[in-house]
């Protein structure tokens, strides 16, 4: 395999982990139990991705996702509440 087929694996491998978190602990919208909505949170994943890229904190993960719910979905979350699904998202191995 290519350097270039590893790569977009690895981008495949950590963006499938992302938005599995997102689905199953973040879920804002309940779309855990509607199976064809599984694409719902793909336009957030790319700013997690950089983050966690960076190595952010819990916090500034967190703070991101609430922003996220309060401008493109309307709900108001503080970012503390949304603590542990942060955690949950720094345990993605993105190496």
């Amino acid at each position: 395999m290519d350097r270039s087929e590893e790569l977009k694996k690895r981008y495949k491998r950590i963006t499938n982990e992302i938005r599995n978190v997102l689905i199953n602990n973040w879920d804002p919208v309940n779309i855990k139990e509607d199976g064809n909505r599984g694409n719902e949170y793909d336009s957030y994943i790319g700013g997690i991705y950089d983050l966690l890229m960076e190595h952010a904190p819990a916090k500034k993960i967190s703070k991101h996702l609430s922003s996220v719910e309060k401008i493109y979905l309307g709900f108001e979350a503080s970012p503390k509440s949304l603590l542990e699904v942060a955690e949950e998202l720094m345990k993605i191995d993105v190496t």
